[in-house]
């Protein structure tokens, strides 16, 4: 548990809020990667859509996809107008709306019995009514 509150505290949360936005990212040994942020987990472990990808010495690279190893990101720069804390807040919310829908539709789903094995229950195999009657699992007649 501790670890999970220390996530959502840290500089990984915030990166996570700028999931969408467009962003720059300088790695190591002088590149640059501009793309859309389409997710970051706890490691700062990135994946970039619609990206580019421009070494110091050399040419410009275009990918659809990029993913980044976080212990290669050494800047991340923000957008120019962004509110840093209105976006973890909406960030927040998103993440909170999003627990409380799967919660729910776990509740959901554990009220449905149609369908479920419940340990202990027993099954019977063929129909009774077609005249075929319960056939034990062994391969007997019951």
């Amino acid at each position: 548990m501790g670890g999970r509150r220390r996530a959502r505290h840290s500089l990984a949360c915030f990166v996570q809020a700028l999931e969408g936005q467009r962003v720059v990212v300088e790695l190591r040994y002088d590149t640059i990667v501009r793309g859309t942020l389409l997710g970051a987990d706890d490691q700062l472990n990135l994946q970039l859509s619609e990206a580019s990808y421009q070494p110091l010495q050399g040419g410009q690279s275009q990918a659809d996809y990029i993913y980044i190893k976080g212990r290669h990101v050494r800047f991340i720069h923000l957008p120019g107008k962004l509110d840093p804390a209105a976006t973890v807040e909406q960030h927040r919310k998103r993440v909170a709306a999003a627990v409380r829908q799967h919660a729910q539709q776990q509740a959901q789903a554990a009220q449905q019995p149609a369908g479920r094995l419940h340990k202990g229950a027993q099954l019977q195999f063929g129909d009774a009514t077609a005249g075929g009657g319960a056939v034990d699992p062994a391969g007997g007649p019951p």
